[in-house]
């Protein structure tokens, strides 16, 4: 569900694992339930994103992580 705070929590486990944020973009699909954020950022290397997407994961509330974006998410329904 859609909680106060969940865009901070996110953004800040972003910015500890990754080098910069090129730009965010997030949608609603269920008014106060389920939302997607899209986050474009810069990465040094493969072992970096594999940390970034564990602690995306371990953010509360967060139910899934992909790499992609918000056009290909809302396709997969």
């Amino acid at each position: 569900h859609l909680r106060r705070g969940m865009l901070l929590d996110v953004s800040t486990a972003i910015t500890h694992e990754a080098s910069n944020i090129i730009n965010v973009q997030s949608e609603i699909f269920t008014p106060g339930a389920e939302s997607a954020f899209q986050y474009i950022v810069t990465l040094h290397n493969t072992t970096q994103l594999q940390r970034l997407i564990a602690s995306l994961q371990a953010v509360p509330d967060v139910t899934l992580v992909t790499r992609g974006n918000i056009v290909e998410l809302r396709q997969r329904g």
